[in-house]
């Protein structure tokens, strides 16, 4: 059993003993609505809020307490407005606070200063956030100075001082604040008509759609993508040059910037397709299929693109059961592109791979030619970010229920939000957090950082679920995790149980004597983290504490 897989079972284990390439166009700011609550709704957030402080959870109970005194007065005096407001503010209170879990940002590059990048990453650590994932690999262009990709336009006269481009600054202002950066890159997607770089520089890479047309009377395919939102274009995952310049590029992302610790996979796909809009065409991928089917010596390799499209049409996809072994050739594409960057990127910089995709099985896997269960099954993927952009908690909560239940444990889950960037309401945040915790995510992360940096009531919603705390992330090693664990008990223990007389002292003199214990133990194979997952799991809450305190020391 593997390491990570280890740690996975002890973090989940550990909570038990202390309590604890889809696309959205980018849109411009959209400020959330305020909340105005029946008066009904907000007794029920005051009673759920008084509960949360009679059962002992880890909230801030005084701010709680000041807050319920005031949302009554605003009640008994008819301010039902007021009373609303208050009321978003017990709702964040009322989230108990986690000491080991993602807070984490999609972060779209705006920043043209050493200032401006200084003034977001104060706000990104003011309101707990402790991962960054910064848009790398964008529109075919990049953000650090590469030697193969073009540095993004309009960055070209930024000045960082005395770091060269715009995320060696952000990775260490970023690590200076203790935020972890990640690299978000698109893969396959690589730009717009007409500003991809990939049209002038590699038009033997470029991914053509199942579409004729005609001009000046010549025919040919169409590479604008037909179902992605917009004249969209990707490069060919079937071909080895494509693949081997993703590679190399990643690499050197990581050698450059030695501070960023991780890659966000994103677009780690086909474009949305189906049998009436196909796509994925290009002369190498039509030559590969069809040399596999033993049918290469029927097909002129150096025939007009269009004309070999439409005998592959007819000669080839027309014969039964050939369709599907052309969307099982695509998908093997992409899971071997996942697996060359799980051994050749993660296997020589150790860095963090984690990937967005969406939990629907079929979408992914008959639409996007993506795998992403073999992917999490194998174990090469460290983070799962299921893009859960959903109307309502319950069906957060149900999404990540799915995807943990379809690509089991070999990962953790930080869900990706966006309830601010769909315009609701900025405390809508604070109830899909909690749903994807309930539905098992270690975390969350919010798309995007527009809906964060530009909107004053979401940061102070996160602020107040938070705590203003800075969380220990999952994926850290497991000492720093078990730390974090056992600091949270011990402050618990003294602000809670014990003045709650259901811990006694003794009691919590032999529980913290336990965690110091576990603490101590090596941790860096994974027999040593099963031998604490063994130790962490034969404990019981009832020998130290009862009633409240013994509930939440032994609840999920």
């Amino acid at each position: 059993m593997s390491a990570k897989r280890l740690k996975h079972l002890f973090f989940t284990a550990v909570s038990l003993v202390i309590g604890i390439g889809f696309f959205l166009s980018p849109l411009s700011f959209i400020k959330s609505s305020a909340a105005s609550f029946t008066e009904t709704k907000i007794r029920s957030i005051i009673a759920d809020a008084q509960a949360k402080i009679d059962g002992l959870y880890d909230v801030d109970k005084t701010a709680l307490e000041e807050k319920i005194t005031l949302a009554q007065g605003y009640l008994q005096s008819s301010s039902l407005q007021s009373a609303s407001s208050v009321a978003e503010e017990i709702l964040a209170l009322s989230s108990e606070r986690k000491p080991v879990s993602a807070h984490a940002v999609w972060h779209r590059p705006t920043e043209k200063s050493l200032a401006e990048l200084e003034n977001s990453l104060d706000i990104y650590k003011d309101i707990g956030v402790n991962l960054v994932f910064v848009e790398t690999f964008y529109h075919g262009y990049s953000m650090f100075k590469s030697d193969t990709v073009p540095y993004y336009k309009g960055f070209e006269t930024a000045n960082y001082g005395k770091y060269d481009d715009y995320l060696s600054a952000f990775s260490a202002l970023a690590a200076e604040r203790g935020i972890e950066t990640h690299a978000w890159v698109e893969n396959f997607y690589v730009g717009v008509e007409p500003n991809s770089p990939f049209l002038k520089e590699h038009p033997a890479w470029i991914m053509y759609n199942g579409e004729v047309q005609t001009l000046a009377g010549e025919k040919s395919l169409t590479y604008l993508q037909r179902s992605e939102g917009g004249a969209y274009i990707f490069i060919d995952p079937a071909n080895d040059n494509v693949c081997n310049f993703l590679i190399e590029y990643y690499k050197e992302l990581l050698e450059k910037n030695p501070q960023v610790t991780g890659l966000n996979l994103d677009y780690i796909r086909y474009p949305v397709s189906t049998q009436s809009v196909d796509t994925g065409y290009s002369r190498l991928a039509m030559c590969e299929f069809v040399s596999e089917l033993g049918l290469e010596n029927s097909f002129n390799p150096l025939a007009p693109l269009a004309d070999m499209y439409e005998q592959f049409q007819s000669d080839v996809l027309s014969v039964s059961g050939n369709y599907q072994k052309w969307c099982a050739f695509r998908r093997r594409q992409i899971t071997e592109f996942v697996e060359r960057i799980y051994k050749e990127v993660k296997g020589e910089y150790g860095s963090v791979l984690s990937t967005a995709v969406f939990s629907s099985v079929s979408d992914s896997y008959d639409k996007k030619k993506q795998d992403w269960q073999t992917w999490f099954k194998n174990g090469w993927i460290d983070i799962a970010t299921p893009m859960a952009y959903l109307d309502t908690a319950t069906q957060v909560k149900n999404a990540v229920q799915t995807m943990r239940n379809l690509a089991g444990d070999k990962c953790y889950y930080y869900t990706g939000l966006a309830s601010s960037y769909r315009n609701f309401p900025a405390y809508e945040n604070v109830n899909q957090i909690q749903a994807s915790y309930d539905g098992g995510a270690h975390g969350y992360t919010i798309f995007c950082a527009t809906q964060v940096l530009g909107m004053t009531d979401v940061q102070k919603m996160l602020k107040l679920s938070s705590g203003g705390q800075t969380s220990c992330l999952p994926h850290a090693s497991a000492d720093k995790t078990l730390t974090a664990y056992k600091e949270t008990l011990n402050r618990r223990v003294r602000d809670l149980y014990i003045p709650s007389g259901e811990m006694t002292q003794p009691q919590a003199t032999a529980l913290s004597q336990k965690m110091t214990e576990l603490t101590n133990l090596p941790c860096s194979t994974s027999a040593e983290i099963a031998a604490i997952k063994n130790k962490v799991s034969a404990l019981s809450a009832g020998d130290y504490a009862s009633g409240r305190a013994q509930a939440r020391i032994s609840e999920l």
